[in-house]
């Protein structure tokens, strides 16, 4: 009998890091690891060669983005259970993939033995009026519908997305909510308490984070920096400039990017770990899933009250409003504060997420 596999549709497989990508590949590993599932990927955004993905997976790129290509690239797995992860820019220029929609509705009508679960990463987009997020909100959320109303399951990683989801298709299939589980990887042995930790703090995301925390927001870091008496910062991942020499005092180790393995070996040494995001949808974000999966102290750089999907600031993160004097916990504050980050990821880790996909694509096994 031949091995169970799933094929992923995902945006694009990119050599650099990607966020969708870098998700799909680590559900990817669990599937084969822990139940021996292995993946078949489609990509829907081609590239060219010196940038693709080479990581061993099979893998097929469109050509161009169509619904019978698409298609076309399905056919050869027959009643292979799909995994689709929605995220509407990455597969249209303008948010609205309706062809991709289309396509998961043909594919799944053929055969009652197919099955669709989707990971809904983005659902539309919105803006002011002088923006075409505005003018175009109407066909994204048309696309997601149709999306969802061919999927047997899904999945959000917010939990107002699944709200949405919900009201707009209340006889659809099962949506359940799972935060963004760690992109990069999560560690694989018990690590140091917080306060036992040295005080190095690692900044770790997109290189427009680490723009806007080195320029607008820097005032803020270093008052950080300085009240928690920081010995080193650390810097990973690729800039728009050089960061500079010293933050507050401390000096400023720029690494670059780094494999993956080491991003979790840095957060799992370090005392915090630090990102700049909307604290409202910091759930989305991988960057600060991995580092509640580390065990640093995250502290989220954000004026918003980051009180939604379950979150407390005080409690699960610090929160580091550019307005407010900077947090200082003591030793006692800081063990609680990574013991909350933890609590908080472990329902949505990798293998919990991957084995609830896996639960719905064989609901047999």
């Amino acid at each position: 009998m031949a091995s169970p596999y799933i094929v992923q549709i995902v945006p694009v497989r990119s050599a650099a890091a990607e966020g969708v990508g870098d998700y799909a590949a680590r559900i990817a590993e669990r599937l084969l690891a822990d139940h021996g599932i292995g993946t078949h990927f489609i990509a829907c955004t081609p590239l060219p060669p010196a940038q693709r993905r080479a990581d061993g997976w099979d893998s097929v790129e469109l050509a161009r983005r169509g619904a019978a290509e698409l298609l076309e690239a399905l056919a050869p797995h027959g009643d292979a259970p799909v995994l689709h992860h929605h995220s509407g820019y990455g597969y249209h220029v303008r948010g609205f993939p309706l062809w991709l929609a289309r396509a998961l509705g043909q594919w799944r009508a053929t055969s009652d033995r197919r099955r669709l679960f989707t990971v809904f990463h983005e659902l539309y987009a919105t803006g002011p009026v002088w923006r075409s997020a505005f003018w175009v909100s109407g066909l994204q959320i048309r696309a997601t519908r149709r999306v969802l109303r061919a999927s047997d399951a899904a999945l959000a990683t917010k939990e107002r997305n699944v709200a949405y989801l919900r009201r707009w298709e209340p006889a659809g299939p099962p949506v359940d909510w799972y935060p963004c589980f760690a992109a990069v990887g999560e560690p694989t042995g018990p690590t140091a308490a917080a306060s036992e930790r040295p005080p190095v703090l690692v900044l770790f995301g997109r290189a427009q984070m680490a723009h806007v925390l080195y320029g607008e927001h820097r005032g803020a870091v270093e008052a950080f920096v300085r009240a928690n008496d920081i010995r080193d910062v650390i810097d990973l991942g690729g800039r728009l400039a050089p960061p500079p020499a010293e933050l507050g005092g401390a000096p400023v180790h720029a690494l670059g990017e780094v494999p993956a393995a080491a991003v979790i070996q840095a957060l799992s040494q370090a005392r915090f770990g630090m990102v700049q995001y909307a604290a409202d949808w910091i759930a989305k974000s991988s960057v600060f899933a991995a580092i509640c999966a580390s065990g640093a102290v995250p502290v989220v750089v954000s004026g918003q009250a980051g009180r939604e999907d379950a979150l407390e600031p005080g409690t699960n993160y610090l929160r580091l409003d550019p307005a407010a004097p900077a947090p200082a916990p003591d030793a006692a504050a800081l063990d609680q504060l990574q013991s909350g980050a933890r609590s908080w990821y472990e329902p949505h880790s990798i293998a919990r997420v991957t084995d609830a996909i896996r639960r719905q694509l064989f609901p047999q096994a």
